[in-house]
């Protein structure tokens, strides 16, 4: 993908110099080992052509921008970088975006060329930024996928729609799960309006599941399960002016997180109180209780998607243990009344 992010800010630098547009002297532009590109030259042409159209003052910006943009990965800590791309008219988003999608969609949905002798297929390309994620975790969610390979989905983290210069930039390029990329989720989202390069996280460059853990927040009947720093208390609140809670909130927010977890607290309560409610001894079911928390605490450090499981139960075992207490008595009186009352009858 760094080859292909190359070739395309290639392809714009000719364009800001070139006082016309001539086929042989494009190729010659073009690098000896970028010359399978020529394959496509007709279908290209359209799109070279509309930005010839801009006078050469403008062709030139046109390239500065992207290359500005393309650099973008060197400045995470920069809370003052601006995307130039944004400052492009509307008519030149598009053309930009027309010629680099057109680039994007022929090679990875559409076979290979002879000249380059290497196939350009979606799932070659999507494989390709799975092996950068040794974990199997979805960057999204951090739930644990062991079917991302086969099944996730390839997600530019910046829409395309929005900066099609770095539709080919491999640190703009992550495979999520589906449900993550779905429209119902993040979609289209952009992940900087919520904050600047600083407050955000970026699979590959700055991993959520580095600084980022799941616990179960709020108050009284008002939990729910969320992140929180990495070395954070269980049940702890967030920190305002932290930055690393900063990048949380905005993840959440992107990603419908609390939303789409408001079910796994309930859930566990429920699941765990059915287990328990045979048992009269209280320090009994509190040992069943923390011997499920361990076994589960260590298989969720391989296998990810227990990671909810994990954060619920270590609730339970802690300020949250009378409260499945309470339900396991309360379930098992209703298992004893309904027995009582089938004697009866």
């Amino acid at each position: 993908m760094r080859e292909m992010n190359r070739l395309v800010l290639g392809i714009f630098r000719y364009l800001s110099a070139a006082g016309r547009l001539n086929k042989k002297a494009f190729e010659a532009a073009l690098p000896e080992d970028d010359r399978w590109l020529m394959d496509y030259y007709e279908g290209l042409l359209p799109k070279l052509q509309s930005l010839m159209k801009e006078n050469k003052d403008q062709r030139k910006n046109i390239y500065e921008v992207l290359k500005h943009d393309m650099e973008f990965d060197q400045y995470m800590e920069d809370s003052g970088f601006q995307f130039g791309e944004k400052e492009l008219s509307r008519e030149q988003t598009k053309k930009v975006k027309s010629l680099v999608l057109h680039l994007y969609e022929k090679l990875f949905y559409n076979g290979t060329t002879q000249a380059f002798k290497r196939q350009f297929s979606y799932r070659e390309f999507k494989e390709g930024l799975f092996l950068g994620n040794r974990k199997n975790v979805c960057p999204a969610c951090l739930g644990y996928q062991n079917d991302l390979k086969e099944y996730g989905e390839a997600d530019h983290y910046l829409p395309k729609a929005r900066y099609p210069g770095l539709i080919f930039h491999p640190a703009n390029l992550a495979v999520i799960c589906g449900e993550c990329n779905g429209l119902r989720v993040k979609g289209e989202k952009d992940a900087l309006e919520q904050g600047n390069l600083t407050e955000v996280y970026f699979p590959y460059l700055r991993a959520a599941e580095e600084e980022a853990k799941l616990s179960v927040l709020g108050e009284g009947g008002k939990r729910y399960l969320g992140l929180v720093p990495v070395g954070a208390q269980a049940g702890a609140g967030k920190q305002i002016n932290d930055p690393v809670t900063k990048r949380i909130e905005n993840l959440e927010q992107l990603f419908r997180l609390r939303e789409r977890w408001e079910s796994f607290l309930p859930d566990c309560i429920a699941e765990q109180a059915a287990c328990l409610r045979d048992l009269d001894d209280s320090a009994q079911a509190e040992r069943e209780l923390r011997e499920e928390a361990r076994r589960i605490g260590l298989k969720a450090a391989e296998q990810k998607y227990l990671l909810p499981q994990e954060a619920c139960l270590e609730f339970l075992c802690g300020s949250g243990l009378e409260v499945i207490l309470e339900e396991s008595r309360r379930r098992r009186e209703e298992k004893q009344k309904l027995a009582k009352n089938e004697n009866s009858t």
